[in-house]
């Protein structure tokens, strides 16, 4: 594996620090609790507006394949109109994606901030505990 690219290089530092598999990185996703639905939804939301862009180039080559080789100006009105359409579906489906993942990864960080505030005080109350025995 080419450790070349900075990507992977951070990416390979994360998975395997210290020469052992490093799931700290999988734990995390422990703290979206009831917010992981939203998170599947915006990657749903996502993985639709990707196929509407993917779709329009595949249109505007059957308007020059068919359309504009048969001249046929009815073939190239309804195309465009569909590339109109998908053009449109990819804005609501982007916007609904950002929506949901805005959503999901702001539960996420109340959810880390709530779990690492609570570690903290455990760990202040122990502190205090031990230290008042002395």
């Amino acid at each position: 594996m080419s450790l070349k690219h900075p990507l992977i290089f951070e990416f390979h530092l994360i998975l395997f620090y210290r020469g052992k598999t490093n799931l700290a990185l999988l734990r995390l996703f422990r703290y979206l609790g009831k917010y992981n639905k939203y998170s599947f939804i915006a990657r749903l939301f996502i993985a639709l507006e990707v196929i509407m862009d993917i779709l329009i180039p595949f249109m505007m080559s059957k308007i020059v394949d068919v359309g504009i080789a048969t001249q046929d100006i009815g073939y190239i009105t309804r195309m465009v109109l569909l590339m109109v359409g998908a053009a449109v579906l990819a804005m609501i489906f982007g916007v609904l994606g950002s929506r949901f993942a805005t959503m999901s990864s702001t539960g996420f960080a109340m959810n880390l901030r709530q779990a690492l505030f609570s570690k903290v005080q455990d760990y202040s109350f122990y502190n205090a505990h031990n230290s008042a025995d002395d």
